[in-house]
């Protein structure tokens, strides 16, 4: 769902700039970035998520892929991604409806990703 641009929140830019911490050389090319970063889109489901670019034909490239266990021990997911080679996007997920955005501290690596 489109919505007008907005800067991060503290906790999305504090998750994001943990995550590109954590994701190698991919991620440490985007920190710079964060200040800048607007949201553009957030997720009809009601998750977490949200784009930083709208659209975009070169494919989803997902990168810093970690997970922890929800409030009622559900596994949930978040990674960032790319499309086209910018910064686009922040994916939050839970096999057992909307997530909400993570304290980095209970994240742990998640499976590697292709890519």
């Amino acid at each position: 769902m489109d919505v007008p641009p907005r800067p991060l929140t503290d906790r999305e830019a504090t998750l994001v700039r943990w995550l590109l911490t954590c994701g190698g050389p991919i991620g440490a090319r985007f920190l710079p970035e964060v200040d800048d970063l607007r949201v553009v889109g957030l997720c009809g489901c009601g998750c977490a998520s949200v784009d930083f670019v709208r659209g975009g034909d070169g494919g989803m490239r997902p990168f810093a892929r970690h997970q922890w266990d929800g409030p009622d021990g559900e596994p949930c997911g978040v990674f960032l991604y790319t499309i086209e080679d910018r910064l686009a996007g922040l994916e939050v997920h839970s096999c057992d409806g909307p997530a909400g955005l993570p304290n980095p501290s209970k994240l742990r690596p998640g499976p590697t990703l292709d890519g």
